[in-house]
């Protein structure tokens, strides 16, 4: 589980790492806060992203720079194992989001935008709330 204002990432959900066998990642601690999940269907690695809701205040395009860092490092490293991999991005939102918590779903689906480009086999899921 990803902590709060933290990124995880799921590298080897076949059981590859030592210890116990991990299927999922996540992050939980919701209630205005953000994550952002990249997900590779065709080999099963993820990403997650918990953006506290006040994280637009370390600057305007922070949220955006961090997903678009992590996002395409993570996306580049996909595609030298499977270079027609299809992967979807999920933006969701804490139950109580702040105003602040939609600047940051703004700021990640501009990042998505420019993480996909190029990709032809990508999909942004359309932004669900959390229920807890």
């Amino acid at each position: 589980m990803a902590p709060q204002n933290c990124c995880g990432f799921l590298w080897k959900p076949d059981g590859g790492f030592p210890g116990p066998k991990i299927t999922y990642l996540g992050t939980t601690g919701f209630a205005p806060c953000v994550a952002f999940f990249l997900y590779d269907i065709a080999i099963g690695v993820c990403l997650v992203c918990h953006f506290d809701s006040d994280s637009v205040e370390e600057g305007p395009r922070h949220c955006y720079t961090v997903a678009m860092d992590l996002g395409s490092a993570f996306l580049n490293k996909v595609k030298e194992i499977d270079p027609v991999s299809y992967f979807r991005c999920y933006i969701i939102t804490g139950f109580k989001p702040f105003p602040s918590s939609l600047e940051i779903v703004e700021g990640l689906k501009a990042a998505y935008s420019e993480i996909a480009k190029g990709s032809e086999n990508s999909e942004l899921v359309p932004v669900s709330r959390s229920a807890a």
